[in-house]
């Protein structure tokens, strides 16, 4: 068992906190690291342990050093290992999933899809509320396509308010972002990328959970029809 089982301040880039969720939506906290490909070992502390079954599915939210990086879904337990204050599951992973997985602990940390429909995101400004059509997003940050008229308001940067829809019937999401490049990209338009601040925005955390789940859901539907 790595001696990283669990998180201190120079753990290995290819190991992360995780939150482990069973059926009943109990949640476990542990340490994760990838030991070959599509499995992911997870170890507890022996007095706060899931009980699992092989074949059970649970979720798995990797959370490095609190952030959110990742939801994976039904992610399924493979085997079980007790070692001396420990309990160490194996959970097997679909294809996909083991490349976002590590992909989210590379130093980029998340993963970003297209939306599959169109999501306008609003921007406030001193001259009005700004609109675009988000051109992709993951859980840290969000990219918008912009007509070149509304670079102007975004010349310096800082803090804005962004303000868009996902699909899926929640209330929108409303975020303070860093606003960290501007791009030319068709004759009347401009991208920009924003990071969202975890400083200023309220209540992130739960934000970043309907995020994540939303990038899974896209990456799901890929798979689905490849």
């Amino acid at each position: 068992m790595s001696e990283h089982a669990f998180w201190n301040p120079n753990s290995k880039a290819n190991e992360s906190g995780v939150s482990v969720y069973s059926k009943a939506d109990e949640r476990f906290a542990g340490w994760s690291s990838l030991p070959e490909p599509r499995i992911v070992r997870v170890a507890f502390s022996a007095d706060n342990a899931p009980v699992f079954e092989t074949r059970t599915e649970a979720d798995l939210v990797f959370t490095g050093t609190g952030e959110i990086r990742l939801f994976v879904p039904r992610a399924t337990v493979f085997s079980c290992e007790y070692v001396p204050g420990q309990v160490v599951y194996l959970f097997r992973v679909r294809d996909t999933q083991w490349d976002n997985i590590r992909e989210s602990l590379s130093p980029r940390r998340s993963i970003r899809i297209k939306p599959s429909a169109p999501i306008v995101l609003k921007i406030a400004s001193a001259s009005g509320a700004l609109a675009g059509e988000i051109f992709d997003l993951s859980e840290s940050g969000v990219s918008v396509h912009l007509e070149c008229e509304y670079e102007k308001d975004l010349l310096r940067p800082g803090l804005h308010s962004i303000h868009f829809a996902l699909p899926d019937g929640e209330e929108p999401l409303e975020l303070m972002a860093q606003l960290r490049y501007r791009a030319s990209e068709a004759e009347e338009s401009v991208r920009c990328g924003f990071e969202f601040d975890a400083q200023a925005s309220e209540d992130l955390r739960a934000k970043r959970w309907r995020i994540s789940r939303y990038v899974w859901s896209q990456q799901e539907d890929e798979e689905d029809e490849s």
